[in-house]
């Protein structure tokens, strides 16, 4: 630990795995040594610390002469090696020794009290690099941590030439440690002699002033300067006191969440909390704290900050800030699946926003009652409040609530399958949010995106998206979107029929939506490893997990969920011979997903209602259901429903004698899984066209596409139901993750 440790250090040690612990060594009277918080921490006297032993302190004073570089004459060294071993054998001591021996440090005055070596290192820098040098080391004392060239320069005035060359005298050279980051000062006992004395002349203030105005100016040029963001809440508070130091954390913290820097903003708003702010701005910390915290989907730590600050602001009288704590507090209920209070909760928010005028207050709470109905099925309700929040968005120039909102509406094109006023709005969104840093808004763009492709087949391009969106996700620590992206992907795996891999991805996105509790995450994910099981033909299995899904979906009332599992259900009934129940199913989720506008999931119960028909030789029926069923998926461009459906009525026309449209229509759908990547539908359209092949006599083609069927067969390890070549292709939807804005 450093000398002179500060309760602000409390929350970060607070979070430490139990596998650490906290040595205090020769300072057990250490604040944090004592802190109640703190409970594995052990303290050790100084006098029961074991010294280096005679040959190992020659070893460790030998060693550091030889990394430290020092061109010592044999007196010199003979002389330094006597003063160091005077040190007692303590490493720490003797390291320190070495460094200002390093920097100059005569060989038989290392014994000097720390003090007075300080001073007469500093004449020293004086003498050899002159005043400009003394500078540098001063700046460096002040900045703390490293920084580059370009950011001292611009502090000290200087051009970066000017201060390359200092950094490389070699006095300087010893006390600082230069690294990808940047120099800084190292020499910790060096270091506190500089800052004791900067105090005494009254320059400390100053020049965290300089350094506070710098990183404004730099934060105004770039507002994603990640070490202005970092560094400027503490210039201020050595600078300008405690009030303005809790209006920056504020200020700054939300920035850094809107960029995904969600450590830097958690350790600068818990520190805040441990400086003993007011009560307005304890109230303001412990909200933005609990943000933070919700975005890592840590929802009970986040709930309780949330409450935490709720009572101060009911107690202050501080209603916006109620609204705000209400608005937060619903979010954690909808991710909980909780839409009844999360309802209550909005419009409680809602309420005081209107009341007080608070516009802002006003579009986020739309934004949010928008996301409870699109949940529960009311698209038409969810279009309405989020045109609402865009356009006040729009009014106030709020750029998050616009690329939230675009965002938004995006998703109610996607569901009602308008694929090309849906992708144009996610491209706004990305546009906005890569324009202004906003990580999380960006990763939900780049997966809903990916969605788009997803649904029209361009598995490649939906794959990379997906990517994208999970490597932004991992790297912000946002638990719901990296959920969210492991599904998507899974599913992408299982329509190329990588079942394993699916699988692993799937369980990942699991154990991460149980983890945060995400319901309507959960219940996504059951329902898609119900798919892997049916595909496997474990078909009891199925039917148990997605049964699991259907419960988490009609207890958070989502709709579009429900018809997915019904329709899923309906399946598996179909598999089992029960054609009566399976209609019923499909039939319920086709209801659900007409009232809700989901054309896509209308195009796959049609398919599936049809392939009930064929079942039962009702040929013109099932015609019918399967030209309709194509006809919208030509019209979304759904590429995976286009597929299924000419290779149903390929089996239509088939049955019924007519080669040439069967062929077709085989074709049509082979062309379209060889696109998409879909080997289990490749491998029926090829044992289909196989039978066309040898109706007609035409053995040679028959055989190449028996030959294709089978390498598909031991790539996928294994035969697929597509071997005999008259089955039906049943149209299974995926249950994809559509990112919140």
């Amino acid at each position: 630990m450093l000398p002179n440790s500060s309760q602000a250090w409390v929350p970060l040690l607070c979070n430490l795995p139990a596998k650490f612990v906290l040595v205090f060594a020769q300072r057990p009277d250490d604040v944090l040594a004592n802190d109640p918080d703190l409970s594995s921490t052990i303290t050790i006297p100084e006098g029961e610390l074991a010294e280096l032993d005679e040959q190992a302190c020659e070893e460790f004073i030998q060693r550091g002469l030889a990394e430290i570089g020092c061109q010592l004459s044999d007196e010199e060294q003979v002389a330094a090696t006597h003063s160091l071993r005077q040190l007692h054998g303590w490493p720490y001591a003797i390291r320190e020794g070495l460094l200002l021996l390093a920097g100059g440090a005569s060989p038989d005055k290392l014994q000097e009290p720390a003090d007075t070596k300080a001073k007469r290192l500093l004449e020293q820098l004086t003498q050899i690099g002159g005043a400009v040098a003394l500078r540098v080391v001063y700046a460096l004392t002040v900045l703390e941590v490293p920084v580059p060239v370009p950011v001292l320069g611009e502090f000290l005035a200087l051009p970066n030439t000017e201060v390359r060359r200092i950094l490389q005298i070699p006095t300087v050279q010893a006390l600082v440690k230069t690294s990808k980051e940047g120099s800084a000062l190292f020499h910790s006992l060096f270091a506190d002699h500089v800052r004791a004395q900067m105090k005494d002349d009254l320059e400390w203030v100053k020049q965290h002033e300089i350094a506070a105005s710098m990183f404004e100016a730099r934060l105004e040029a770039d507002k994603r300067d990640e070490l202005a963001l970092r560094r400027l809440p503490h210039h201020t508070q050595e600078s300008r006191g405690l009030p303005a130091y809790f209006e920056i954390v504020l200020r700054l913290s939300n920035r850094q969440l809107q960029l995904g820097l969600l450590s830097d903003a958690t350790r600068g708003l818990e520190s805040a909390l441990y400086n003993e702010p007011g009560a307005k701005e304890r109230a303001s910390l412990a909200n933005s704290l609990g943000s933070a915290y919700a975005t890592y989907g840590d929802l009970e730590g986040a709930e309780e900050k949330f409450r935490v600050s709720l009572a101060i602001n009911e107690e202050i009288g501080n209603r916006e800030g109620i609204a705000n704590n209400y608005g937060n507090l619903g979010q954690i209920l909808q991710t909980r699946g909780d839409l009844d209070g999360a309802t209550e909760m909005f419009g409680k928010s809602l309420a005081i926003n209107e009341e007080i005028g608070h516009k802002g207050g006003i579009a986020s709470t739309y934004g949010n009652l928008g996301q409870i109905l699109q949940s529960r099925g009311d698209l038409d309700g969810a279009a309405e409040m989020f045109g609402r929040s865009l356009a006040i968005c729009e009014e106030t120039g709020d750029v998050e609530g616009k690329a939230s909102g675009y965002g938004s509406m995006a998703i109610i094109y996607t569901i009602r399958g308008d694929l090309g006023p849906a992708e144009n709005m996610f491209r706004k969104a990305l546009a906005v949010s890569t324009e202004h840093g906003y990580k999380e808004s960006m990763a939900s763009s780049y997966g809903n995106l990916g969605i788009i492709f997803d649904i029209r087949g361009n598995l490649e391009l939906a794959e990379e998206n997906y990517g994208k969106a999970l490597a932004i996700n991992e790297e912000i620590g946002h638990k719901v979107g990296t959920a969210s992206c492991y599904c998507n992907l899974g599913a992408i795996h299982a329509t190329r029929g990588n079942l394993d891999l699916a699988e692993k991805m799937l369980k990942k996105a699991l154990a991460i939506n149980e983890e945060i509790g995400h319901k309507e995450g959960i219940a996504n994910t059951y329902g898609n490893l119900g798919q892997i099981l049916q595909s496997r033909g474990d078909l009891d299995g199925a039917a148990e997990v997605i049964a699991k899904s259907l419960s988490i979906n009609e207890e958070i009332d989502h709709k579009g969920g429900i018809g997915s599992n019904i329709g899923n259900l309906g399946n598996i009934l179909h598999a089992q011979g029960d054609l009566d129940g399976a209609e019923r199913m499909q039939r319920k989720a086709l209801a659900i997903n007409e009232e809700l506008g989901h054309k896509e999931g209308v195009a796959t119960n049609c398919g599936n209602i049809g392939v009930i028909f064929h079942s039962r030789g009702e040929l013109d029926c099932a015609e019918m259901m399967f030209d309709k069923s194509l006809a919208i998926s030509r019209e979304l461009g759904y590429r995976v429903g286009m597929a299924s459906a000419c290779g149903n009525l390929g089996l239509i026309y088939r049955t019924r004698g007519e080669l040439d449209g069967a062929e077709k229509m085989f074709e049509e759908s082979l062309a379209i899984n060889v696109e998409i990547g879909n080997k289990a539908d490749m491998a029926k359209s090829y044992a289909n066209l196989g039978l066309i092949y040898t109706s007609r006599g035409d053995v040679d083609r028959a055989m190449e596409a028996h030959k294709k069927l089978h390498a598909i067969e031991r790539e996928l390890g294994g035969e697929t139901d597509a071997s005999g070549g008259s089955l039906v292709s049943d149209s299974i939807p995926w249950n994809l993750s559509l990112g919140t804005d």
